[in-house]
Parts: structure tokens; C-alpha cells; sequence
């Protein structure tokens, strides 16, 4: 299942379109976000994953948190996730980003279970993918992007998102992402 987010709607919603891009491979726009000069993040769009199992007979879900030396979101909770490269599907990416930034290969062996698409007029997209695991996977963090991964209840997840520790574009697509779970 996908759901796809309109601008103002939810993830990223931001303001300008790309008018240039700049030579670290970031769209450049007419306005500049409150998080990021350049406005998007990563040329060729982004994705990311909410991870789901039973912890101790509860259903968890993984967020981390981005190390303070970032310059994008420094200390906020978020999504394991990041930029797509030339060529990747949104898929390929998130399966990239959780490697290299918890070293969980393959999405952990899960099953995706649905995504969470933002669009933006220009063409760039966020998509989140909802990933449901048998069991918790290993990992480790990278200590270069994310210094924490850990797991929390659907409570306590919506709770961080209604809080300052989360970027609001995420926190507001957070309810969202966490219903494609209870579909299952």
C-alpha cells in the first residue's frame, strides 16, 4: 500500500522548487528551509524506514537519533534513512542507508509492508518504507550520521513526534506510517 503526501500535507514540505544544482549534488531554491539552505535533501530524492516487531510481546518500532556534529537535524529523531544516488529506486536506497547506517543488510530479512510517499511539485520524493521484522535484527550504529537506534511503542513513537525531538515534517506523516502496521 502507498500513500502519497501533497505539499503542506506532511513530509518535507517545502518552499521554492529547484532552480539550480549546487555542486555537492543538493537542488538549490528560490527559498531556503529552516533546516537547510538548499531546501531538498539529496538531488535524486530520499527514503527511509520504520522498522516494526514484537519486543517482549509488544509491537516496537526503531527510531535514531542523528548525531549533534550533523549539520542537518543535529540530535533529532528521525527515520534511518538518507539521499538516493544516481540510478537507485527508493527502495535500493533504503536498503543502502540501513547498511550504512546500522549495518542491517537487506532491510533485515522483513517484509515491507506498505510506503509513505511525499511528492513535491518538482518531481523530488521522500518515501518511507514500513518494514515488518520477525525479530530484531543486529546492528550498529555508524556514530558518524545516527549515535542511537532504539526501539519504542506506538505510544511513545507518537509521543517523540509530538515533541521538539523530531523534525516536524516527519512527526506529521508519523501516524500515517505507523497505520500501515495495523494492516497487517
Amino acid at each position: 500500500m502507498s500513500v502519497h503526501v501533497m505539499p503542506g500535507e506532511g513530509l518535507y514540505s517545502f518552499p521554492g522548487t529547484p532552480d539550480t544544482v549546487a555542486p555537492n549534488g543538493w537542488p538549490e531554491c528560490a527559498l531556503p528551509t529552516p533546516w537547510h539552505e538548499s531546501g531538498f535533501y539529496g538531488l535524486h530524492g530520499a527514503a527511509g524506514v520504520m522498522f516494526s516487531t514484537i519486543v517482549d510481546g509488544e509491537r516496537q518500532f526503531m527510531l535514531v537519533k542523528r548525531t549533534t556534529k550533523n549539520a542537518l537535524w543535529p540530535g533529532q529523531m528521525q527515520l534511518p534513512g538518507g539521499a538516493m544516488e544516481p540510478g537507485e529506486t527508493p527502495l535500493e536506497a533504503a536498503q543502502r542507508e540501513t547498511m550504512e547506517e546500522l549495518a542491517i543488510p537487506e532491510l533485515g530479512g522483513g517484509t515491507v509492508v506498505g510506503e509513505v510517499v511525499y511528492s513535491h511539485p518538482s518531481g523530488w520524493k521522500y518515501t518511507n518504507y514500513a518494514v515488518e521484522l520477525e525479530e530484531v535484527p543486529e546492528h550498529r550504529v555508524d556514530g558518524h550520521e545516527i549515535v542511537r537506534a532504539s526501539w519504542y511503542t506506538a505510544e511513545e513513537v507518537l509521543s517523540i513526534a509530538q515533541s521538539i525531538q523530531m523534525v516536524p515534517e516527519l512527526a506529521e506523516n508519523i501516524p500515517a506510517i505507523l497505520a500501515l502496521f495495523e494492516r497487517q
